[in-house]
């Protein structure tokens, strides 16, 4: 919860204004952001997802919206334009890079001219990185996300921490910071299984996220 309520504060930090706005969410699971953008005013909201059961529970949910099945990385949403099209913890599932590129391109295809895109995205300022062995999710360089964006048509205006404390890192320099954090992570991951320790260390370290994530990195 608190993880989910860190991005959602980081979000607002990119996306100041959203009344009045069409809205497609791409991914949307459950419909964790689609109720947000709803609660932000967006004058309409749709889905697109790759699996008929989050299609079908967002229907029911959200009958008033639109959600359809697909695979952003094989062919672009309906019902476009849109005005901001959000991609939030998705788009690092698609291993292969090409089909991530198509992905991006597929995502310009739903927007207009002066759309915003929202990615979250665990990006590297080094060599991409890789989840724990057999994990489907891919952390990708920034340079080359970068050159992917702006060969479809997006421009890059602002890349900015999401979590810092709050999830398991990825990266950081020095390397005794890294080290640290990994430490400080792996016992922190073990300990939080208890729900009740878990939410008293969310509200504990929440404001030092925000404390450090609004930093000048």
């Amino acid at each position: 919860e608190w993880q989910y309520r860190a991005r959602r504060a980081a979000i607002r930090r990119v996306v100041p204004e959203v009344a009045g706005k069409r809205v497609l969410d791409v991914g949307p699971g459950t419909g964790y952001w689609i109720a947000l953008w709803h609660a932000l005013g967006a004058a309409s909201v749709a889905g697109f997802d790759l699996t008929a059961a989050s299609v079908e529970h967002l229907t029911a949910r959200f009958p008033r919206d639109q959600f359809s099945q697909g695979d952003i990385s094989s062919e672009a949403p309906p019902g476009g334009p849109y005005d901001l099209i959000s991609a939030i913890d998705v788009l690092l599932h698609i291993t292969d890079n090409d089909q991530y590129a198509r992905a991006l391109e597929n995502l310009r295809g739903a927007g207009r001219r002066g759309s915003q895109l929202i990615l979250l995205e665990p990006l590297s300022a080094g060599p991409p990185k890789s989840f724990k062995e057999g994990h489907n999710s891919r952390v990708r360089r920034i340079s080359m996300v970068r050159a992917l964006l702006a060969r479809s048509g997006w421009r890059v205006r602002a890349i900015q921490p999401a979590l810092w404390l709050l999830t398991i890192p990825i990266e950081s320099q020095p390397a005794s910071l890294c080290f640290a954090l990994n430490w400080f992570w792996s016992h922190l991951e073990r300990q939080a299984r208890d729900e009740r320790i878990g939410a008293v260390a969310g509200a504990v370290l929440y404001p030092f996220d925000r404390a450090l994530c609004r930093l000048p990195w």
